[in-house]
């Protein structure tokens, strides 16, 4: 370790002895050497013998950077894609780290100053309640947002100006590709195609910019612009270039000639460019802000007259219409019967237009965990205004033919996984054929069977389908003995076992908990 800490140090790296449990320098003041480098005696008496290593970014290594690829680097091969895509030579010269909890560390050196640390890409998580939770190995503290609660997990983030890193040959830390001796120094526009590519990735958007209240309402030109406006015909007027489209497009500012600057998804713009005024860097912002700052320079009562001519909103002086004499064509509505079944209030928005992923199941006991598998998938699971999962487009796997989406899931997400069935599967074959007209308590679908769990890894090994998920469950030896009802399931983000027995309780089926009977 000695003589690797002084080959660091000869190559105008900052060396310092570390505290590999706490990932800090093991010395009292190591502030100063943020400013210069210790001498090589220093580095002698330090590392007679210290356990660990690590680098000082920032000026004090000659602009050193590191991109830290946390969550076992689940976003690292998909990082490395869109790199690829827009500098293909680049990902070669960069220095590459497996660190000790399997993600990777990316580093290299810039021509100019680097700013600070700087979270890149992170994805929030709905959890039970305000108790400690530990995902990927990390635990995290929940915080309350309205009536339930979240953790936010950073999946990529830099280690800029003040930062530093453990590196090899701490135990635990492998160079997989290139040398920390011989590290690239790379100009403003390399820097910025690894930045974007990993801001690109980036699952939970700030908080969204939009225009001052009232502004908005019912009928009014802004708040029908945000649902029905695109803003690509306004983005490409003043300059912007669609890079690469898809469900999350992305966008590069005037001016450049390579990277992106911001992605577009289900309406809003999230802008990462520290240079795309007049947008601020880390932002989201709604369809009427982004016509708004381009069209009219940020006055939003000028937006609103523009769009107002083109047909948004309600024309001034209209007046509400009262439609209560046409209900039921004009007669009064028939008198309710009274429900076998107590009303449980409105149906749960997480029940509705939420995608499903049918899965083939494969048990491993030894493990307590299930291996979910398709090579059909949904990239919004959350639904279709949550933010998707990445992706990669690939040929399906049996026989090596078509398109199918390789979908990353989120590791640490919990599921719940169902299907509607027959207790009595020859009433239900007899039937089949009404099974379109019939609602669900006549048609011989009686039970509904659930179970929950955790996804705890995402393979990606060549076997089985594309899309890959394994899930940790409560009895893997129970479920896979009572399996029954045929093959597939149905997987959906999140823990839905009260509600789903809320709602048969309200419409009358059973629910059959796999795994636990």
């Amino acid at each position: 370790m000695l003589d690797t800490a002084l080959d660091y140090l000869r190559s105008g790296l900052c060396v310092l002895p570390a505290i590999p449990t706490e990932k800090r320098p093991a010395l009292a003041g190591w502030k100063q050497y943020q400013r210069r480098l210790p001498t090589e005696q220093q580095v002698r008496t330090w590392f007679a013998n210290a356990p660990a290593v690590c680098l000082l970014t920032g000026a004090a290594s000659g602009n050193l950077e590191m991109i830290d690829f946390d969550h076992a680097g689940e976003l690292f091969d998909y990082w490395r894609e869109l790199v690829a895509t827009e500098a293909p030579e680049l990902f070669e010269q960069l220095v590459i780290e497996r660190s000790q909890s399997g993600g990777r560390h990316v580093i290299y050196r810039c021509e100019s100053s680097i700013p600070g640390n700087r979270k890149l890409a992170q994805r929030t998580l709905e959890v039970h309640g305000p108790e400690p939770v530990e995902i990927a190995g990390k635990r995290y503290v929940p915080r309350r947002v309205g009536e339930r609660y979240e953790v936010t997990c950073t999946l990529i983030e830099t280690r800029g100006e003040g930062g530093l890193f453990l590196c090899d040959p701490t135990p635990g830390y492998a160079i997989e590709q290139g040398a920390l001796t011989s590290l690239p120094v790379l100009s403003e526009s390399q820097r910025s195609i690894l930045i974007e590519a990993a801001c690109a990735l980036n699952e939970t958007m700030p908080p969204m910019t939009r225009a001052p209240a009232r502004m908005l309402g019912a009928g009014r030109p802004g708040d029908e612009f945000n649902e029905r406006g695109d803003v690509r015909d306004v983005l490409r007027r003043h300059g912007w270039d669609l890079v690469r489209g898809g469900a999350n497009e992305y966008w590069r500012r005037p001016g450049k000639e390579q990277g992106w600057s911001a992605t577009l998804r289900e309406g809003v713009l999230y802008v990462f460019s520290s240079n795309a005024a007049p947008f601020e860097p880390d932002r989201a912002y709604a369809p009427f802000s982004v016509y708004t700052l381009l069209e009219h320079a940020g006055d939003f009562a000028a937006a609103a007259t523009a769009l107002r001519t083109e047909g948004y909103g309600q024309p001034a002086g209209d007046n509400d219409v009262d439609l209560s004499h046409l209900v039921c064509n004009g007669h009064p509505p028939p008198a309710s019967s009274p429900s076998a079944y107590p009303d449980p209030g409105p149906v749960p928005d997480a029940l509705l237009r939420v995608p499903g992923f049918v899965s083939d199941p494969v048990f491993d006991t030894s493990r307590n965990e299930v291996i979910h598998a398709h090579c059909v998938s949904a990239t919004a699971m959350t639904g279709i205004k949550g933010a998707k999962s990445p992706y990669i487009v690939r040929s399906h796997l049996e026989d090596n033919k078509g398109a199918v989406l390789q979908t990353k899931m989120r590791v640490g997400q919990e599921i719940t996984m169902a299907k509607l069935v027959s207790r009595d599967p020859a009433a239900l074959a007899a039937r089949k054929h009404a099974l379109a007209a019939s609602p669900p308590e006549c048609n011989g679908v009686d039970a509904m069977l659930v179970s929950t769990g955790t996804i705890v890894d995402v393979p990606g090994e060549d076997r089985g389908c594309r899309t890959k998920i394994t899930v940790k469950v409560a009895d893997a030896r129970k479920m896979l003995e009572g399996w029954s009802y045929g093959l597939h399931r149905v997987i959906f983000y999140g823990n839905h076992m009260t509600d789903t027995r809320r709602l048969a309780r309200f419409i009358g089926f059973d629910v059959i908990e796999e795994g636990r009977a």
